[in-house]
């Protein structure tokens, strides 16, 4: 494991970088915030370089009702399986939301160029202006996830996705309740 910026915390976290950040390695993260029981927030304006397996470039994870948000100006690039761009996973009903403007890449099979993924009633929210690239089975450009509540993306740049099973935008929530 090797991180450009890591941060956990019982807290609210927030990371921010200017620079560029390359990290390479098993479960390896460009930039990482967890919070236990508040927010985590990431905001990055340099590019990321990411090499390894189950790694991401920029990553906010939030429990219970906390937000986790990702904010990315720059290039993003990952290069292994479960590999992804950006994550931001809340495992509550807080509100999980990816604002990017860069390009993002990822090769590798099961690695998302973006996810963002709320348990609960939390909400889903991906907006991006830059390109995204996938090459990979099961290698989707946007995932937004939502248990019980609202899921929301809008992309203005090409995605593009090489692989078998790759969409280029997966967005769904997952009650199976009746209404």
């Amino acid at each position: 494991q090797s991180y450009g910026i890591r941060s956990i915390a019982s807290g609210d976290v927030s990371l921010t970088s200017v620079g560029t950040i390359t990290t390479n390695g098993v479960l390896a993260a460009g930039i990482y915030g967890t919070s236990n029981t508040g927010n985590a927030t990431v905001n990055s304006t340099g590019d990321v370089t990411v090499v390894g397996d189950v790694a991401r470039a920029l990553g906010a994870t939030a429990a219970g009702d906390g937000d986790a948000t990702v904010i990315s100006q720059g290039n993003l690039s990952t290069d292994g399986d479960a590999a992804f761009g950006i994550s931001a996973i809340v495992t509550g009903t807080g509100i999980a939301s990816v604002n990017s403007q860069g390009n993002v890449t990822t090769q590798g099979d099961a690695s998302f160029g973006i996810i963002a993924t709320t348990g609960g009633g939390g909400e889903a929210r991906v907006n991006t202006v830059g390109n995204i690239q996938t090459v990979g089975i099961n290698s989707d450009g946007i995932v937004a996830s939502s248990g019980d509540g609202f899921v929301e993306v809008i992309s203005d740049g090409d995605i593009t996705t090489d692989g078998l099973n790759a969409e280029g935008i997966l967005a769904y929530v997952s009650n199976t309740s009746p209404s």
